[in-house]
C-alpha cells in the first residue's frame, strides 16, 4: 500500500511537472528544440529514464546536455536529506555513467569543468 502512495505521489509530481513545463513552453516557438528540455531531461541514454523511455539520440539534444548539468548540480549542492557530494565524487559518478544514464558527450562537460575549475583545483 506504501509502495502505491509513493509511486502514484511520483507520477503526479514528477511527471505531471514533465507534462506542465512542456505544455506552458511549446506556444513560445523561438525557443525551438528547446521547448523539450523539461519535459525529456529526465530522460536517461540507456532508455531506463522517463515519461518516453527514449533511448540514446532520440532524447534531444537540449534535454540531454541539461541533464549532465542539472544532475552534477544537484549532486554537488545541499538538500534537506542530504549533504552535497565532493566535487571529485560527483566527476567520477558523472564519468561512470556515460553512456548508460547520460549521453556518452559528457565528457565533454566534465572538460569544461576541468578547464573552468582549474585555478579552483578541481581534478577529475
Amino acid at each position: 500500500m506504501w509502495c502505491d502512495i509513493v509511486y502514484i505521489r511520483f507520477a503526479l509530481v514528477f511527471l505531471g511537472l514533465n507534462v506542465i513545463a512542456r505544455d506552458l513552453l511549446e506556444p513560445i516557438t523561438y525557443l525551438g528544440d528547446a521547448r523539450q528540455t523539461p519535459y525529456c531531461h529526465h530522460e536517461k541514454w540507456d532508455g531506463s529514464g522517463y515519461p518516453q523511455n527514449l533511448r540514446g539520440d532520440a532524447t534531444p539534444l537540449y534535454a540531454r546536455i541539461f541533464a549532465v548539468v542539472d544532475a552534477y548540480d544537484a549532486l554537488t549542492s545541499d538538500r534537506p536529506y542530504r549533504k552535497a557530494w565532493p566535487q571529485a565524487n560527483a566527476i567520477e559518478y558523472t564519468k561512470q555513467e556515460s553512456g548508460k544514464h547520460f549521453d556518452p558527450a559528457a565528457e565533454a562537460f566534465l572538460t569544461m569543468l576541468r578547464e573552468g575549475s582549474a585555478s579552483d583545483g578541481i581534478a577529475g
